[in-house]
């Protein structure tokens, strides 16, 4: 036995984290038992799930025998408390609004993070893992040199729960694919893709849960049950600042959850600098490269002009050289290599998202994606590969998606970053970022 939890003709195997080589050769009748959950109360007194669950047993083979259990989940209709007020907006930065609280952090007391460097099945977590186990760079975050641009919103931390809410469900819906939702639970939301089981992309996000033990214990309880009918580890992480319970971290962990990295929220507050910060990059990469050609192309919102768009072997031979990259960059086995080739043809070919690709005598170097709606833009999968690093690429693609953040309006500009990455806050910093909330971890039951 190895893996995740499978399902026999809808029943789930009681024994967690368990799936055969073969389907069971017999189901013996279920047995009569009381439903395990039922349909229950939460957030603005809205129902979010069913689950029914009762005991069989499986034949396996000519005498083995195990226990599973049928499950029924029903989802049904929600009444969401989650919508909120946009913030004030000033030219295309976020604001605070009236009584906002943002301020100096405390100096770092936090140790650094290890993650777990776990490639069971599925792998561990969606995060790009570098070269180094110890130095884990998020698929959403820079390259690892400090920035000289200097960092006049350094240390501020702003602490607005309704502003992280609205960042990191705009991340969630940017991740979106026509197969990959994102499923408003009432209490939470579930992004879930049921192609592919990697955990990043199957995920609770922001969830608001009752602090109360037992029914803090009965809602975890349904969630693991959610997933494991959905045959994913369970995952889930907290909001930056404003989630409910406030310690849901050290419960998770109590329960068993592991921790497997945490990233910082970070938006654009001084979007008036962008101007200045572009020629400055420009000009460090000039200065870094001498006579060597440094080009820059890129696929702009999956446009749906069929002159704008280029022909299938051109985009697929544009998205291998960014694949290419994103591996390098973020240290990404092999075998996921045409996972990454095939998001970034999903990307360059649906409205709102675009990918630029930097390339240093012809050869790809560098990568950066922006996806942009009405809620504002998200830049992620900023990286370079390792023999071009220390020379101002990633702050270039970095401003360069500003520059086109800002062209395309919205309310705000925002990334995430690993929270141990503290080269690439400093650079983000310098680019006229600042911090939203706490760093968020990301907590794996396996």
């Amino acid at each position: 036995m190895f893996g995740c939890t499978a399902q026999w003709k809808g029943k789930v195997p009681a024994t967690e984290n368990a799936r055969l080589f073969e389907p069971p050769a017999g189901m013996f009748a279920d047995m009569a038992h009381e439903p395990s959950s039922s349909a229950t109360l939460c957030g603005t007194l809205s129902l979010f799930v069913h689950v029914i669950t009762s005991p069989t047993f499986a034949l396996i083979g000519c005498c083995h025998v195990l226990l599973a259990t049928p499950s029924e989940t029903v989802v049904v209709p929600v009444e969401s408390a989650h919508g909120a007020e946009a913030a004030v907006v000033a030219a295309g930065a976020w604001v605070p609004p009236a009584g906002a609280c943002v301020g100096v952090p405390p100096p770092e007391q936090a140790a650094r993070a290890r993650a777990v460097a776990n490639a069971a099945m599925p792998r561990a977590m969606g995060r790009m893992q570098s070269s180094s186990e110890s130095d884990r760079a998020r698929h959403d975050s820079a390259t690892h040199f400090r920035t000289s641009y200097g960092s006049p919103v350094g240390g501020v931390r702003i602490l607005d729960p309704d502003l992280a809410r609205r960042l990191v469900l705009h991340e969630a819906r940017a991740q979106q694919t026509p197969a990959r939702e994102l499923r408003d639970l009432g209490d939470g939301w579930l992004l879930h893709d049921p192609s592919d089981a990697e955990p990043f992309w199957n995920r609770l996000i922001a969830p608001n849960w009752p602090a109360e033990p037992i029914a803090f214990d009965r809602r975890l309880d349904e969630i693991i049950t959610l997933f494991a009918t959905l045959a994913r580890l369970p995952h889930v992480r907290p909001l930056p600042v404003g989630g409910e319970p406030e310690d849901l971290a050290h419960r998770l962990e109590l329960a068993g959850f592991e921790t497997m990295g945490a990233d910082q929220r970070m938006v654009l507050v001084e979007p008036e600098r962008v101007v200045d910060l572009l020629a400055a990059a420009e000009a460090r990469v000039a200065a870094a490269f001498g006579s060597r050609a440094v080009a820059v192309s890129g696929h702009d919102l999956g446009s749906t002009n069929t002159r704008e768009r280029r022909r299938w072997a051109e985009r697929r031979h544009w998205a291998t050289d960014a694949s290419l990259v994103l591996a390098e960059a973020f240290g990404v086995e092999p075998a996921r290599r045409l996972a990454l080739e095939n998001d970034v043809l999903a990307c360059i070919s649906r409205p709102g998202c675009a990918m630029l690709l930097l390339r240093v005598d012809g050869e790809p170097a560098a990568i950066a994606r922006r996806a942009t709606s009405e809620e504002g833009s998200y830049l992620s999968s900023i990286g370079t590969r390792p023999r071009f690093r220390r020379a101002g690429l990633g702050a270039l693609a970095t401003a360069i998606l500003l520059r086109d953040a800002l062209a395309a309006g919205g309310p705000a500009v925002h990334l995430a970053v690993e929270s141990d990455n503290e080269a690439a806050r400093l650079l983000y910093e310098g680019l006229g970022f600042a911090l939203v909330g706490e760093p968020a971890p990301d907590l794996l039951l396996r």
